[in-house]
């Protein structure tokens, strides 16, 4: 059996089997390639090719309030609650959960991944962050404890380079950080 569903111009194929176990099947555009290696990349693909598939920009996730916007932003698996919610263009929210602040304001060109804050007056991420927080686990005189690190970086900072005083998020060198 297969069934056809228009979806704002993109065909979906369902088929099923005599089991009725269904396979959805979405067609890729035959001219585009998707490749996330580059944090660019990664933004582009959830920001600008997910519509292209007519895929929600919100995937499990929780924006309140919601206030309607035509930004170019994506979030998954993400709660965003505040009194006051900005989402930039070209931002992806992954993982996050970002609870019972009263302002939310992330700019544009940022990836979030795992972050976890709960209480407070406000969170505010300039343009162009990266933040991802990690679990580790100390292998050293305190084996087995787990503990968490966050990292900041700019999506454009080139890790190759080398020198004395490596430079982060658009020119803050990394000695300001540690």
């Amino acid at each position: 059996v297969v069934s056809t569903q228009s979806t704002g111009g993109k065909d979906r194929q369902n088929k099923s089997d005599q089991d009725g176990v269904s396979l959805s099947v979405i067609p890729l555009i035959p001219s585009l390639f998707i490749h996330i290696g580059t944090c660019a990349e990664y933004m582009d693909h959830f920001c600008k090719n997910f519509p292209l598939f007519d895929f929600p920009k919100h995937v499990l996730s929780i924006a309140h309030p919601q206030e309607p916007t035509e930004k170019q932003f994506c979030l998954v698996h993400s709660i965003l609650r505040a009194r006051s919610v900005f989402v930039d263009d070209y931002t992806v929210i992954e993982h996050c959960r970002i609870d019972n602040i009263k302002e939310i304001a992330i700019g544009k060109k940022c990836i979030l991944s795992d972050i976890r804050l709960n209480e407070g007056s406000e969170f505010k991420i300039p343009d162009g962050i990266f933040m991802q927080t990690l679990c580790v686990r100390n292998v050293g005189e305190h084996k087995n404890e787990n503990g968490f690190v966050t990292i900041v970086f700019g999506p454009g900072d080139d890790f190759n380079l080398s020198g004395d005083h490596p430079k982060i998020a658009g020119g803050l060198l990394l000695t300001d950080v540690c």
